[in-house]
């Protein structure tokens, strides 16, 4: 076997290890992504924050949306954005960055926001009306695609929607 020949075949096998490592990246990160369920919306805690003298002027929120992986593989969220509407209102948005959802788990991920105090009695009030309040949480997580799990070739993104009814 000539020089040449042994160089051609080692950047052939170099080749077909590279495109390996992402064609398994990619079906594993696919059936996670494909399989990742958001499943609800827990209230984890109201906080009364900022006053103007003695009365408070926010109220801060902090959710927890339940995801769920059933899958085999730990799937990384590089960033999930998230808005936030209670009894149909918008009440805010924000993201959260870095989530790790371990394989065959459900996890919360938290959110949070600061409100005025008169959204939230606003909100109260159309709650007393309708005898609950319907808090719903949706955005987008971007899933990194990664070399081997290392090196980020691209992100896929994926739109979610939850909602409950708090009584």
């Amino acid at each position: 076997m000539t020089r040449s020949t042994k160089a051609a075949l080692a950047i052939l096998l170099i080749l077909i290890v590279v495109v390996a490592g992402i064609v398994v990246n990619l079906i594993q990160i696919n059936e996670a992504g494909n399989q990742l369920s958001f499943e609800g919306v827990e209230l984890h805690s109201l906080d009364v924050t900022g006053s103007l003298i003695i009365v408070p002027t926010k109220i801060g929120i902090d959710l927890g949306v339940i995801v769920r992986n059933p899958t085999q593989y730990t799937l990384d969220i590089e960033r999930m954005t998230y808005t936030i509407f209670i009894q149909g209102k918008y009440f805010g948005e924000g993201s959260s960055r870095d989530i790790v959802v371990p394989a065959g788990r459900a996890v919360p991920i938290p959110v949070s926001l600061e409100v005025s105090v008169v959204s939230v009695i606003s909100a109260v009030v159309d709650a007393l009306r309708s005898g609950g309040f319907e808090v719903e949480v949706s955005g987008i997580v971007d899933v990194p695609i990664k070399f081997f799990g290392i090196i980020k070739l691209f992100t896929i993104s994926k739109p979610y929607s939850v909602k409950r009814l708090f009584t």
